[in-house]
């Protein structure tokens, strides 16, 4: 119930009104505090979580197949981020993206969060040396960090309509361009996911980030044939 409500410590991202009564209730509040980094002091409870994620990562996989049959953007896109939060551990906007990083655990990700690090760019601008201050690490530590870092997979999307301007349907040029020519982390994949602001799935690929790396850039066209409301 702490990780419910508390008002001298960090709480979950949705927290229920009432006292965690059912064991679905318990289940949320594990996964949740897991992925909002919120310390579980309890030793049983702790176990617990790391069984409920586990299972939690599957179940959203096979969520996230389910609905690649039904055409709907919004649910698609949050399908997935639900799944990579799971899989990484962390809430997709997170403030303590470096627990992505081998050797960073909750001290050093408390640390470098306290100290504004909390995207994976300002970590790459940062020197290696502050970065060592800041951990109280001997080097190179904060050159490993930068090294990891950039070779997370980062893209620049590019989107241009191509071809006669017509109210009835538009045709876009995609291109998806790698920001590092670091040789990414082994087995990482990416998927493009694109769709209109009725709803509508327009594109889903995943794609290997070493085959992105190795082509340089991606590139396509996508014909968006356009609803009357949108015209």
């Amino acid at each position: 119930n702490l990780l419910n409500k508390n008002k001298n410590g960090p709480v979950i991202r949705y927290p229920f009104k009432d006292r965690i009564k059912t064991s679905e209730m318990k289940v949320s509040v594990l996964i949740q505090a897991v992925l909002g980094c919120i310390p579980i002091n309890d030793f049983a409870l702790n176990q617990e979580s790391i069984r409920v994620v586990q299972v939690a990562a599957r179940v959203s996989k096979c969520l996230l197949e389910f609905q690649s049959h039904i055409p709907s953007f919004l649910c698609y896109v949050n399908c997935l981020l639900l799944m990579k939060s799971l899989n990484c551990k962390l809430w997709e906007n997170t403030k303590f993206v470096t627990r992505q990083l081998k050797n960073v655990g909750p001290m050093f990700g408390n640390l470098l969060a306290n100290a504004g690090i909390v995207t994976l760019q300002k970590l790459i601008s940062t020197d290696p040396r502050e970065l060592e201050l800041i951990t109280n690490k001997n080097p190179p530590f904060g050159t490993n960090l930068i090294e990891q870092a950039s070779r997370l997979p980062q893209y620049e999307l590019f989107v241009q309509q191509t071809g006669d301007l017509d109210q009835a349907k538009a045709t876009l040029q995609v291109i998806v361009k790698p920001k590092y020519s670091n040789e990414p982390m082994s087995n990482t994949s990416t998927s493009l996911i694109i769709g209109t602001p009725e709803n509508a799935l327009l594109c889903k690929r995943k794609f290997k980030d070493s085959y992105i790396l190795e082509t340089k850039s991606l590139q396509g066209e996508i014909n968006d044939y356009r609803s009357v409301k949108e015209q």
